[in-house]
Protein backbone atom coordinates (compact mmCIF):
# COMPACT_ATOMS: atom_id res chain seq x y z
CA UNK A 1 0.00 0.00 0.00
CA UNK A 2 1.46 3.55 -0.67
CA UNK A 3 0.85 6.28 0.83
CA UNK A 4 -0.04 9.61 -0.69
CA UNK A 5 2.09 12.44 -1.00
CA UNK A 6 1.24 15.95 0.13
CA UNK A 7 0.50 18.41 -2.03
CA UNK A 8 3.27 20.98 -2.14
CA UNK A 9 1.99 24.04 -0.29
CA UNK A 10 1.05 26.79 -2.41
CA UNK A 11 3.87 29.30 -3.07
CA UNK A 12 2.98 32.87 -1.85
CA UNK A 13 1.52 35.42 -4.21
CA UNK A 14 3.14 38.93 -4.66
CA UNK A 15 0.03 40.27 -2.94
CA UNK A 16 0.54 37.84 -0.05
CA UNK A 17 4.25 38.82 0.25
CA UNK A 18 3.44 42.35 0.77
CA UNK A 19 0.85 42.27 3.16
CA UNK A 20 3.25 42.75 6.21
CA UNK A 21 5.06 45.35 4.26
CA UNK A 22 2.03 46.69 2.98
CA UNK A 23 2.31 50.20 4.89
CA UNK A 24 5.58 51.05 4.17
CA UNK A 25 5.19 50.34 0.64
CA UNK A 26 1.89 53.08 0.98
CA UNK A 27 4.56 55.04 2.41
CA UNK A 28 7.11 54.91 -0.04
CA UNK A 29 4.61 55.41 -2.97
CA UNK A 30 3.71 58.53 -1.08
CA UNK A 31 7.24 59.58 -0.79
CA UNK A 32 7.75 59.09 -4.73
CA UNK A 33 4.70 61.31 -5.31
CA UNK A 34 6.10 63.90 -3.12
CA UNK A 35 9.57 63.72 -4.96
CA UNK A 36 10.98 62.29 -2.14
CA UNK A 37 12.90 59.43 -4.16
CA UNK A 38 15.89 58.63 -2.11
CA UNK A 39 13.74 58.22 0.93
CA UNK A 40 11.20 56.15 -1.40
CA UNK A 41 14.38 54.39 -2.76
CA UNK A 42 15.49 53.62 0.80
CA UNK A 43 12.37 51.80 1.97
CA UNK A 44 11.81 49.69 -1.25
CA UNK A 45 15.47 48.82 -1.18
CA UNK A 46 14.83 47.04 2.51
CA UNK A 47 11.42 45.86 0.69
CA UNK A 48 13.22 43.67 -1.37
CA UNK A 49 15.74 41.99 0.01
CA UNK A 50 12.58 40.12 1.87
CA UNK A 51 10.54 39.95 -1.58
CA UNK A 52 13.96 40.61 -4.44
CA UNK A 53 11.37 39.23 -7.21
CA UNK A 54 8.85 41.68 -6.78
CA UNK A 55 8.47 43.74 -10.34
CA UNK A 56 6.39 47.01 -9.45
CA UNK A 57 8.90 47.71 -6.54
CA UNK A 58 12.30 46.64 -9.21
CA UNK A 59 10.38 48.99 -11.39
CA UNK A 60 10.11 51.75 -9.12
CA UNK A 61 13.36 51.39 -7.62
CA UNK A 62 14.70 51.71 -11.36
CA UNK A 63 12.77 54.75 -11.69
CA UNK A 64 13.96 56.33 -8.69
CA UNK A 65 17.96 55.65 -10.02
CA UNK A 66 17.57 56.26 -13.68
CA UNK A 67 15.88 59.97 -11.78
CA UNK A 68 19.40 60.54 -10.56
CA UNK A 69 21.71 58.45 -12.85
CA UNK A 70 24.32 60.74 -13.77
CA UNK A 71 27.11 57.94 -14.30
CA UNK A 72 27.47 54.82 -16.03
CA UNK A 73 27.16 52.35 -12.84
CA UNK A 74 23.85 54.01 -12.29
CA UNK A 75 22.61 53.97 -15.35
CA UNK A 76 23.45 50.31 -15.70
CA UNK A 77 22.13 49.65 -11.99
CA UNK A 78 18.76 51.41 -13.78
CA UNK A 79 19.01 49.18 -16.31
CA UNK A 80 19.44 46.34 -14.32
CA UNK A 81 15.96 46.91 -12.54
CA UNK A 82 14.23 47.51 -15.75
CA UNK A 83 15.48 43.97 -16.71
CA UNK A 84 14.43 42.38 -13.75
CA UNK A 85 10.94 43.62 -14.33
CA UNK A 86 11.18 42.25 -18.42
CA UNK A 87 12.10 38.76 -16.91
CA UNK A 88 9.78 38.44 -14.14
CA UNK A 89 7.07 35.75 -14.83
CA UNK A 90 4.34 37.92 -11.87
CA UNK A 91 5.16 41.66 -14.25
CA UNK A 92 1.97 42.54 -15.73
CA UNK A 93 2.70 43.13 -19.71
CA UNK A 94 1.96 46.62 -19.24
CA UNK A 95 4.14 46.92 -16.43
CA UNK A 96 7.24 45.20 -18.71
CA UNK A 97 6.68 47.92 -21.14
CA UNK A 98 7.17 50.73 -19.22
CA UNK A 99 10.17 49.03 -18.46
CA UNK A 100 11.15 48.56 -21.85
CA UNK A 101 10.56 52.22 -22.53
CA UNK A 102 12.23 53.40 -19.61
CA UNK A 103 15.52 51.18 -20.92
CA UNK A 104 14.96 53.21 -24.05
CA UNK A 105 15.35 56.14 -22.51
CA UNK A 106 18.22 55.20 -20.67
CA UNK A 107 20.22 54.08 -23.92
CA UNK A 108 19.28 57.43 -25.33
CA UNK A 109 21.41 59.27 -22.73
CA UNK A 110 24.38 57.19 -23.46
CA UNK A 111 24.04 58.34 -26.98
CA UNK A 112 22.32 54.58 -28.13
CA UNK A 113 19.64 55.43 -30.43
CA UNK A 114 19.74 52.75 -32.37
CA UNK A 115 19.17 50.25 -29.38
CA UNK A 116 17.30 52.59 -27.95
CA UNK A 117 14.68 52.32 -31.04
CA UNK A 118 15.22 48.34 -30.20
CA UNK A 119 14.01 49.36 -26.59
CA UNK A 120 10.69 51.19 -27.77
CA UNK A 121 10.17 48.67 -30.72
CA UNK A 122 9.83 45.98 -28.07
CA UNK A 123 7.74 47.94 -25.60
CA UNK A 124 5.64 47.81 -28.40
CA UNK A 125 5.58 44.83 -28.64
CA UNK A 126 4.46 44.18 -24.90
CA UNK A 127 1.73 46.94 -25.13
CA UNK A 128 0.98 48.84 -28.88
CA UNK A 129 -1.14 51.13 -27.23
CA UNK A 130 1.56 52.39 -24.57
CA UNK A 131 1.40 56.03 -25.52
CA UNK A 132 4.82 56.90 -24.54
CA UNK A 133 6.56 54.37 -26.17
CA UNK A 134 4.83 55.07 -29.81
CA UNK A 135 5.65 58.60 -29.34
CA UNK A 136 9.43 57.34 -29.14
CA UNK A 137 9.72 55.09 -31.08
CA UNK A 138 8.45 57.48 -33.36
CA UNK A 139 10.94 59.87 -32.82
CA UNK A 140 13.40 57.40 -33.21
CA UNK A 141 12.24 56.62 -36.79
CA UNK A 142 12.40 60.47 -37.54
CA UNK A 143 16.38 60.46 -36.05
CA UNK A 144 16.83 57.73 -38.51
CA UNK A 145 14.92 59.66 -41.65
CA UNK A 146 12.48 56.60 -41.70
CA UNK A 147 9.47 58.93 -42.31
CA UNK A 148 7.03 56.43 -44.41
CA UNK A 149 7.33 53.91 -41.13
CA UNK A 150 6.49 57.36 -38.81
CA UNK A 151 3.37 58.15 -40.59
CA UNK A 152 2.28 54.70 -40.35
CA UNK A 153 2.96 54.26 -36.61
CA UNK A 154 1.52 57.54 -35.44
CA UNK A 155 -0.82 58.82 -38.36
CA UNK A 156 -2.34 61.56 -36.11
CA UNK A 157 0.98 63.39 -36.61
Amino acid sequence: MSKRKKAAPAARTLTQSRDPYRAELTRAGKLGDEGKHDEAEAIWRTYLESCPEDPDVCFNVGVCIMRRADSPTERFEAAQFFERVVQSPHAEIERKADAMNNFGILMEKVGRSDKAMGCYGYALGYDPTHTAARVNFGDSLRYFGRYSWFSRLLPEY
